[in-house]
């Protein structure tokens, strides 16, 4: 994957992915976590986010300098690793921070690596 989608399909759901500059996401970010009543403490310095109730995935955008197109990738494999865990049910692991890095990795080497013939 050389750049990202503008939306996929996840179990016959449209995700929609939108790339939003640093002080937006915050911005947007702080008023998910409000809307959705969750801890407000989970609403810091994100560089993407999965948000469940609307089916969108939220990138950073380019405009961050120190913010290289691989680590945008990483961002966007490791929130869909969040909605592949949530849409499979597995709300519990989708929270597991440590294994969606390590999942949102192993998509984005297999996608990086793959060969079409």
């Amino acid at each position: 994957m050389k750049k990202l989608p503008s939306e996929f399909q996840l179990l016959g759901v449209t995700v929609t992915v939108r790339q939003l500059p640093y002080d937006e996401l915050q911005k947007k970010n702080r008023e998910l976590v409000q809307r959705d009543g969750r801890d407000a403490s989970t609403a810091q310095n994100v560089l993407g986010m999965y948000h469940y109730g609307t089916h969108t995935l939220y990138v950073v955008a380019k405009d961050l300098k120190r913010f290289t197109e691989e680590a945008r990738l990483s961002v966007f494999h490791h929130e869909l690793a969040h909605g592949l865990l949530h849409m499979a049910g597995r709300f519990d692991l989708s929270d597991d921070e440590a294994l969606v890095d390590v999942l949102g990795n192993l998509i984005m080497q297999a996608d990086k690596t793959a060969v079409y013939e």
